[in-house]
């Protein structure tokens, strides 16, 4: 984009003289004319392709598989009563296994590490083994009445693998589209990612094969049995995973053309709208089992499963993609370790207030969010509310947190809203909401977990998309895993700090529940505040980005010229 504005009639008028793009290139066009004569000089000159034998369609099917095994840790809410009951636990102690986990899935500097060390096939297959280990010895604490302190530390690495899943997931199957692409393709990782606590929340709660008597489950599978449930995640996650790590391929640093019958638009549609409706029967056969036919719990996990199978149409027809090498560029400096590089690039990172900002407004946005539904139920009980509106609250908030994933991708991809508007959006839809929570309003309840939903959604689509697009993406595990540590520190902060010291505050002599809105009104005010700091965090994010994009008059001399080098090598010319 840096060079596009004073390079694009000089590349368009040097493809011409070439014959390769003769008027096809129309004046105007601006990013997309560097992919756009890459790909006709593909198609002119396959000499000089190097054909592939993977398409970026089956990495984008293996990724979204990996994501849906990376989000169980999320459904720790509905196993916390029997977790509890279980172990024997306290409710602080419940507490801490349920934070271990998301803080271990947060702590992404991990597998960003060896993401961009060791690839993206080493790092789901680690993640894979870990989230086994994970959640079977965290079966062996349950069934053996063993210290919490002990099961928050199988969860705790449970969660470490899923965020090596998530990470193995999400890159290489951006790395392999096209800028203008990625926008739309992480906003579809990041809608399974978010479908991912529901679909395992609702196997948990579920009754298959089985039939319900007086409210119960009868001889069906799982059927709310937590150490049951738990065998399953530490049987299917590995397996997944080992799977969508042999389905994984990334383009390195050579520039890609898409192969036969790769329909990028049509294929995006489809994606999109089987999207959308995957998150409609989801989410509404949950509401339908726990509020109007708890018989639905005994079949309603077979339709989405149907749906689920078709991922694997998603390659369908698609050949596999051409590999241009590039050159390199004249008077480029030294290669340096890679090592080298990347702790320049993590040091050069925190050097900069932009990442300050970013880490910030992320942290304390979905920090807020994540406390926010892990204590839905504690808010319902002391509001005297029914207690099924909890399981309702959550359906919400997950629900709009997972539509907002997809739908802020493809406007993203669309071109409908820049990306740091969404980035400034996220946090201020944070600060209603805490505002609707601390008046205590029960209407307002439902529109606040809504609110919330949509926020955490559109920042886990917007901030790795930023990272990529800002700094690259040859880093790109390293960076996003130094923001991601936003999450666990702020989450910690306001679960293990703020909230449990404003509940107890107000709880009675000798009692174990606090009853009345003045038992979160002061979190909320609090965490309202913050996130008004956050926006203006995501603003300063929003205004240097602008900055940055401006025309220069010095810099980015070796990118144009690596560009138009490619170019004129895949014309069937000569690199200067």
């Amino acid at each position: 984009k840096l060079c596009s504005r004073r390079s694009t009639r000089d590349q368009r008028d040097s493809a011409r003289a070439s014959g390769v793009l003769g008027t096809a290139m129309a004046p105007g066009i601006g990013v997309e004319s560097v992919e756009a004569a890459v790909e006709a000089a593909g198609a002119a000159q396959p000499q000089k392709a190097r054909r592939e034998f993977w398409s970026r369609w089956i990495t984008l099917a293996a990724g979204m598989c990996a994501m849906l095994c990376s989000g169980p840790i999320f459904t720790f809410g509905a196993i916390h009563t029997d977790t509890k009951r279980l172990l024997g636990a306290t409710e602080l102690q419940v507490q801490l296994i349920g934070v271990a986990g998301d803080v271990g899935l947060w702590l992404k500097i991990v597998p960003g590490v060896v993401f961009d060390f060791s690839g993206a096939r080493a790092t789901m297959a680690i993640g894979a083994l870990l989230a086994a280990f994970g959640y079977a010895g965290f079966y062996a604490s349950l069934s053996g009445g063993w210290a919490p302190e002990l099961a928050a530390l199988f969860w705790f690495i449970a969660g470490i693998g899923s965020g090596f899943l998530y990470t193995a997931a999400l890159f290489p199957t951006v790395k392999n589209f096209a800028p203008h692409e990625r926008g739309f393709v992480t906003g579809v990782l990041a809608c399974m990612f978010g479908a991912s606590a529901a679909i395992f929340s609702s196997l948990f709660g579920g009754c298959l094969g089985g039939s319900i008597f007086a409210g119960k489950c009868v001889d069906g599978a799982l059927g709310g049995s937590v150490t049951m449930y738990i065998v399953v995640l530490a049987i299917v996650v590995p397996i997944v995973g080992f799977l969508a790590a042999a389905g994984t391929r990334q383009v390195g640093d050579q520039l890609a053309v898409p192969g036969v019958g790769d329909r990028v638009g049509l294929r995006f549609a489809l994606l999109f709208g089987g999207c959308v409706s995957f998150i409609v029967v989801v989410f509404g056969m949950k509401l339908l089992a726990a509020f109007a036919d708890r018989s639905i719990s005994t079949w309603g996990n077979y339709v989405w499963m149907c749906l689920l199978m078709l991922i694997a149409a998603v390659p369908a027809g698609a050949g596999p993609a051409q590999i241009i090498e590039a050159p390199p560029v004249q008077g480029a400096a030294a290669p340096v370790s890679a090592a080298k590089q990347r702790l320049a690039s993590a040091v050069e990172l925190v050097r900069q207030m932009r990442f300050w900002s970013l880490f910030f407004a992320f942290g304390i946005t979905v920090g807020a969010d994540l406390m926010t539904l892990n204590i839905l139920s504690s808010i319902v009980k002391s509001r005297d509310m029914e207690k099924q509106m909890g399981s309702l609250l959550v359906v919400v908030q997950m629900g709009a947190d997972t539509l907002a994933r997809i739908s802020s991708g493809t406007a993203v991809w669309k071109g409908y809203i820049p990306l740091t508007k969404l980035l400034l959006v996220a946090p201020a839809l944070t600060v209603v909401a805490q505002i609707m929570l601390a008046l205590g309003s029960d209407i307002l309840l439902y529109f606040a977990c809504a609110l919330l939903g949509l926020s955490d959604g559109i920042m886990w689509m917007a901030t790795p998309l930023f990272v990529g697009q800002t700094y690259g993406l040859h880093n790109v595990g390293v960076n996003f895993g130094l923001t991601v540590l936003a999450a666990a520190v702020f989450q910690s902060l306001f679960s293990l700090g703020l909230e449990p010291l404003v509940y107890a505050k107000h709880l009675e002599a000798g009692a174990d529940v606090c009853y009345g809105n003045k038992c979160f009104a002061d979190t909320h005010w609090v965490v309202s505040a913050l996130s008004v700091c956050a926006c203006f965090a995501a603003f300063h994010v929003h205004m240097t980005r602008r900055q940055a994009s401006q025309p220069q008059t010095k810099g980015d001399a070796t990118e144009c010229a690596a560009t138009s080098n490619a170019v004129s090598v895949a014309a069937g010319g000569s690199a200067p």
